[in-house]
């Protein structure tokens, strides 16, 4: 014989199995693009232009998974990406993306187009890290560069 205490549980169970019925609930779409999926899940936002600015950016870096495993070179990756666009209601719009390499950081602006038209340019600066030739000593070696970008097309430098 059931007791008042099993009765309930069989109710309650058997509300939970009919809930996904009851509801109008459409299923929602998955992306198929790995590398869409990747950066959209793992970006992390490093940088974005004061509102003063003539031209909007955003700096990106997106990181493999994983931890070094003895030397630099185990060590995952990352990858930078640069969002740039003017300011209206249908703006032009470039996103750019530095080679993979390893704790790219943003460090700072440098300067900010005078105007919102190219060849003005935004110029910041960021880094990346080498495995250093002499590990014993230093695992890394930084590199900075110099990028100038705007919403038609972008350059960088190592310093």
């Amino acid at each position: 014989m059931l007791s008042v205490r099993g009765l309930y549980a069989i109710q309650r169970n058997a509300i939970f199995l009919l809930v996904p019925f009851l509801t109008d609930a459409e299923q929602l779409s998955v992306i198929k693009d790995s590398k869409l999926k990747d950066v959209l899940t793992n970006f992390v936002l490093l940088a974005e232009t004061p509102e003063s600015s003539k031209m909007f950016a955003r700096v990106f870096r997106v990181q493999e998974h994983g931890e070094c495993d003895g030397s630099p070179d185990t060590c995952p990756k990352s990858t930078m990406y640069i969002a740039v666009s003017e300011n209206g209601e249908y703006p032009e719009q470039k996103l750019y993306q530095l080679p993979e390499g390893y704790n790219w950081e943003f460090i700072k602006w440098v300067s900010f187009p005078e105007t919102e038209d190219p060849p003005s340019n935004l110029i910041l600066k960021v880094k990346s890290q080498k495995p250093s030739k002499d590990v014993n000593k230093s695992w890394w070696v930084n590199e900075t560069y110099t990028l100038k970008v705007n919403y038609q097309a972008g350059s960088w430098e190592k310093e």
